[in-house]
Formats: C-alpha cells, sequence, structure tokens
C-alpha cells in the first residue's frame, strides 16, 4: 500500500511543478488605476478651488495638473481604505462630479484614451540592465551572493534617486519612458491581490487546486504518512525477514523459506506477510485478574511515542517545486528566499524546533512506561519482574545516551537535526562535505551513543527485560495483535534510532559533494550568505538533487540497521549486573569526559 501512495506523492509534485501559473504585467500605467477629471478651459480658479475641496472631502488623493495643450485635469489616485491600501474610486462616485461646477467630464479608471498625464524624467537605463542581470530566470548571469548583493544595493539606491527626481506623478507612481507607471513594490501588490511576485516584477497566479495540492502537500499530517509509509512500516517490516535471514546465515542455517503464493517464494520474504496476517487473526487472550484498562493502554504506550518522534526527523530538503526542472540558483535563494521561483517550499521535516533532540528524549521516553505497565497490570509475576527490568535498564542508559549528544551540541551549535544536517560542524565547509559530518568531529559520541540506543530498544546483548532464556518478559500474557504491537515497536525503534544517528552523525539526507545546485568540488562556503560557490559544479536539476538526496537518506538508514543485526547476533547478552556496570560505571563517566573534552576543544580551537 505504501507504494502507491509513494507514486501518488511524487506524482502530485511534478504535476505542480509542472503546472506553474500564469503572469500579470507588472507596473501598471496610471491610467490603469486613475479616475480622470477633465476641467472646461475657461473654469474660474473658484471653481477649480471648489473642485480640490470637493474631492478632498471624500480622503481622495489628487493630483493637479496642466496638460500641453492647455487641458486642465485632476487625477483620483483612489482612497486609502484602514490597511493603508489604494481603494480605486467607484464609477458611481466619479459619475456624481459631472454635476460640479466647471467639470468637462468625469471618467472612471481604465480610460487610457482620455489619461494624458505624462512625466519629465525616466529612469537612467541602468536601472532596467540591473533588473534584468538579477532576474534569477536568466541563465546567461551568474551572480555569486556578494555580487549580487552589490548589485541589489545599487539597483534600490538608483530607484530612489528616480523617485526622487521625478515631477508630476502623484504619490506611488514612477516615471518610466516619460509616462507615470505604478511605483510599487512587486511582492506587497502581488500579495494583496492573492498572487506571489517574481524578480522581474510578475505576479504569478495559482489556481485553487494547485494552492490546495500544495498546502497538503506541505501540511505535516501528509509528511509524516509520507514517511511512515514509505520508509518506516516498510524497513521495520522487512527488518523481521532481514534478521532472521541474516542469522541464518551466520548460523549456517536454511532461516526462513517456507511461507509462498503459489510458486512465489521470494528468499522467505512472505514470512513477514505471513506473521502479519496470523497476529491479526489469532485469538487476543486475556487473562482473568489482569488490570483491564492499563493492560490494553500498554501495548499502544510502546509503538506510539516511536511514531510521533519521527516528527523531527529531516528525511530530505527543502523541495521547490517552481525550480523542479532546472538547477536551484542558491544566490538567488539566498538574495531573495520569498522569491516566486522558491514559493511553496514544501519541507521534509514534519517539526522544527531549536530543541528537537530534548523532544526525541521527552518523547520516547514514554515508550519505556509500555513495558513498566505491561509488566505490572499482566497480575504474573514473571512479567513483573521484566517490567522492572525495563524501568531499570531505562534509568541506566537514558542518562548516557542523552549526555553522549551533547558533544555533538557544543561543535554543531544546535539542537535542531535540521539545522545539523544542513550546516554539519562547521560553517566553513559545506554540509555535503564528509569531514564536515560529526562522526569525524564526536568519533566517541558516536559509539557512546549507538551502545545506549541499542540498550534502549532492548535487544541483544541487552535483552534482560525479555529475558527469553528465563521465561521473564514484560509481554509474557500478550497474544494475538497486542503481543505484535510490542513486537514491531522493537523494529520501528530501530529504524528510529538509525535516522537519528544518520541526522546527527552520518550527514542526513546528504550526498557527498552534491549541493543543492549539482556536485561541487573544491570552492568555499560565502560566511554571509552561507552559501556554497566557486569550485568546480556539475549543475544538476533540483529534482534530480531531491531524489538522490532522498535515496542517500534512505540507503544509509538501512545501513545502520543492518548494523544493529548484526550485534543482535555477534555479542552475547549481558547478565543484569553486567548491564547496570556497563551503564553506570563505563558510560555515563565516559559521556561526561567527551563533554568536557569537547568544550575544552571548542574553547581553544573553534572559538566560543
Amino acid at each position: 500500500m505504501s507504494q502507491p501512495i509513494k507514486i501518488l506523492l511524487v506524482a502530485a509534485i511534478v504535476c505542480v511543478a509542472a503546472c506553474g501559473g500564469y503572469e500579470r504585467p507588472a507596473g501598471p500605467s496610471l491610467c490603469d488605476r486613475i479616475a480622470v477629471l477633465q476641467v472646461r478651459k475657461n473654469a474660474t480658479d473658484e471653481q477649480k478651488e471648489a473642485l480640490k475641496a470637493a474631492i478632498g472631502k471624500l480622503d481622495f488623493e489628487p493630483r493637479y495638473a496642466q496638460e500641453p495643450d492647455g487641458t486642465v485635469v485632476f487625477h483620483i489616485l483612489g482612497k486609502r481604505d484602514k490597511e493603508g491600501k489604494l481603494v480605486p474610486v467607484k464609477p458611481e462616485v466619479v459619475a456624481s462630479f459631472n454635476r460640479l461646477p466647471g467639470v468637462e467630464r468625469a471618467l472612471p479608471a481604465g480610460a487610457p484614451a482620455d489619461c494624458r498625464l505624462t512625466c519629465d524624467k525616466a529612469p537612467s537605463p541602468e536601472i532596467d540592465r540591473l533588473r534584468e542581470e538579477l532576474d534569477p530566470e536568466n541563465k546567461d548571469v551568474r551572480l555569486d551572493p556578494k555580487e549580487r548583493q552589490e548589485k541589489v544595493r545599487k539597483l534600490a539606491e538608483l530607484e530612489a534617486e528616480a523617485r526622487d527626481t521625478v515631477s508630476r506623478c502623484p504619490t506611488g507612481f514612477l516615471c518610466s519612458n516619460n509616462q507615470c507607471v505604478q511605483d510599487y513594490n512587486p511582492r506587497q501588490v502581488c500579495n494583496e491581490q492573492g498572487d506571489v511576485a517574481s524578480s522581474d516584477g510578475q505576479c504569478h497566479t495559482q489556481g485553487t487546486a494547485a494552492k490546495v495540492v500544495y498546502w497538503i502537500l506541505d501540511f505535516p499530517a501528509t509528511k509524516w504518512v509520507f514517511l511512515i509509509l514509505a520508509l518506516v512500516m516498510p524497513l521495520a517490516s522487512i527488518l523481521t525477514w532481514m534478521e532472521r535471514r541474516q542469522s541464518a546465515m551466520m548460523q549456517d542455517r536454511l532461516g526462513p523459506n517456507r511461507a509462498n503464493i503459489g510458486p512465489i517464494k521470494l528468499k522467505g520474504i512472505l514470512h513477514f506477510v505471513a506473521d502479519a496476517v496470523k497476529m491479526i487473526f489469532k485469538e487476543d487472550f486475556i487473562p482473568a485478574n489482569v488490570h483491564r484498562g492499563l493492560f490494553a493502554l500498554a501495548p499502544i504506550l510502546a509503538i506510539a511515542p516511536v511514531f510521533i518522534a519521527f516528527c523531527i526527523i529531516p528525511f530530505g530538503p527543502t523541495v521547490y517545486p517552481h525550480s523542479f526542472w532546472q538547477p536551484l540558483d542558491t544566490g538567488a535563494l539566498a538574495a531573495d528566499p520569498d522569491a516566486w521561483a522558491f514559493s511553496d517550499a514544501i519541507r521534509m521535516q514534519m517539526f522544527q524546533i531549536d530543541f528537537g533532540l530534548i523532544f526525541y528524549f521527552a518523547i520516547l521516553t514514554l515508550a519505556n512506561y509500555g513495558g513498566t505497565i505491561a509488566g505490572w497490570a499482566s497480575y504474573n509475576k514473571w512479567a513483573l519482574l521484566g517490567g522492572l527490568r525495563s524501568s531499570s535498564q531505562m534509568m541506566s542508559y537514558e542518562v548516557a545516551m542523552g549526555l553522549s549528544l551533547m558533544g555533538a551540541f557544543l561543535v554543531a551549535g544546535t539542537l535542531e537535526p535540521g539545522e545539523m544536517v544542513l550546516a554539519g560542524a562547521t560553517s566553513s565547509m559545506s554540509g555535503s562535505n564528509p569531514l564536515n559530518w560529526l562522526w569525524l568531529w564526536q568519533p566517541v559520541g558516536l559509539v557512546l551513543f549507538c551502545t545506549a540506543a541499542i540498550a534502549e530498544t532492548k535487544r541483544a546483548p541487552f535483552d534482560i527485560p525479555e529475558g527469553e532464556p528465563e521465561i521473564i518478559g514484560y509481554f509474557v500474557e500478550y497474544s494475538g495483535l497486542r503481543w505484535g504491537l510490542f513486537f514491531l515497536a522493537e523494529f520501528v525503534e530501530i529504524v528510529f534510532i538509525s535516522a537519528v544517528m544518520v541526522s546527527v552523525f552520518f550527514g542526513g539526507w546528504q550526498v557527498p559533494f552534491l549541493d543543492a545546485d549539482g556536485f561541487r568540488i573544491g570552492g568555499y562556503v560565502d560566511e554571509m550568505t552561507r552559501v556554497s560557490t566557486g569550485g568546480y559544479v556539475f549543475p544538476l536539476p533540483h529534482g534530480l538533487v531531491i531524489g538522490l538526496q532522498f535515496a542517500a537518506f534512505g540507503a544509509k538508514v538501512v545501513l545502520l540497521c543492518w548494523f544493529q543485526l548484526m550485534i543482535r547476533w555477534t555479542l552475547p547478552r549481558f547478565r543484569a549486573d553486567q548491564l547496570m556496570n556497563l551503564g553506570w560505571k563505563l558510560l555515563l563517566p565516559l559521556t561526561l569526559a567527551n563533554i568536557m573534552v569537547t568544550a575544552l576543544i571548542k574553547l581553544l580551537f573553534m572559538g566560543t
């Protein structure tokens, strides 16, 4: 089921990216927005003053002008509303001016043949040249971030000078080619119309369907469902087969090979489908003396926090649908992130918050309550002993696991996984440089976190809460689908732990030397814009870059899941006392030492 949903979501992105929107010319002329009052040539000065007073009482913004042929006109720009926006004069109000003394005729807005207001000075041609160079759709001009910022500053100065030297244009209009055109902030005007502005002043309008599609794709629940159904659940399910197959290979056994659909066996992959069917239809037996409420709640508490914690995982880069088919202009993105080419961005992370990793610990700790409550509610001393072991193991390793990430926090300067993936350990190197990933800067923290995280999953060699050789386990009284939730939660947690290690220590979705605009060898990172520039660049379409980065994240997670399975079938299980000694007497002191050494190195060599 996950594959069709994945295909539909990708198809929706591609479809909307290809559709775009239609363009509305920017900078409408004055004649398109104003009402015109032509005054009789024989009108007296008193009549003209009376006209001014009548217009002023309505809070309109008039402009009095005398054309070269001697015609006297009032150009009425409109009326300001409460938000300061100009509202054109209503036609019926304009028609009422025909009754005023001295008025030849009153014309509503949109009568360009009767609007003859001109201006004395046009802006320098330099303005048009700079606008063309700064256009992100102009692929003939490639500017580095510093050059782009300098040209943006120069353009603003020239436009300000043009406004200051223009004569005979009303407030809010600019002289261009001897005609008064609206001097406006394209983004502000387009936003007022519900559109998005590009750097060339064009308003790009989307249909209702496109807006709804973009809203749905960027909705956190949509991204969560996509991540769970496209990666987490398929991988967690296939891990049940991988564990059996891998253990069989290591122990020289056949492994799963019996489940089939007719002649189709697929090397035993269908076993996890058979397991799911068996657990769904197996009898849900509940012992007589259990606490029914807590007994039913425990499996949910075991699996729900793991699914919730996935909301902090950055599983891909930010997607810019309007730039899907061409290389991403990272310089333009840094200079003007609100431009049309970068609008409707979809960030591949559900929950972005500064304390992201703390949120992970806060939520995932709740999963341990599932095992503890299951043991207590089962009314079985063996189950209760398994629940107590689960609690003691959680307290032993939760502290070490949290402190093991403090070194990464000191190096990266943030607890937000998305920022760790994007920036890496230092701002002097690109986030796609493998030497900038934290595995190199925090090798001790990586080993400590991996050890504590495996203990958190309660798998061998840290599986004393289950204690299969001792017939002890907090879910000993569970059967059917309830037991299946505990079983599935264990493998989902393997995927989650792998995703956290990938995001913090292995660059997340980053592909070595693949920046947002393509593969880059050499170059440097601009300190102001944090954009990679220079070097040899092999540009790639934005859509292809996204696909490679999605694939990189999935491949890294799969490799770390495989590594955890290797640990499961390689090391013997600990005794309870050995496990406690490892947590309190070895991991905890090492994490504290790693924090102090990292802080000292940060202070002496990396600055504060």
